[in-house]
């Protein structure tokens, strides 16, 4: 998949990456899908993917106050 293609389907307002950009602005940002694309070709021709580049954040919201029960 390319560059843009990903980033359209991202959501917009959601939480942002450890960049803490929001995806809104990201996706205005189509100057940057080249190089994003070369830089991604890179790393995985070279089979040395950073930590930084794997590691995500899941933020648990519960559905109700009473979290104590795993279906909310």
């Amino acid at each position: 998949m390319e560059v843009a293609d990903v980033q359209r389907m991202t959501l917009n307002w959601k939480v942002p990456r450890r960049d803490q950009v929001e995806n809104i602005w990201l996706k205005q940002l189509t100057a940057t899908y080249t190089y994003l694309a070369t830089l991604f070709n890179i790393h995985i021709e070279e089979d040395q993917i950073p930590d930084w580049l794997t590691i995500g954040i899941t933020i648990l919201i519960p559905k109700s106050k009473n979290a104590e029960k795993s279906k909310n």
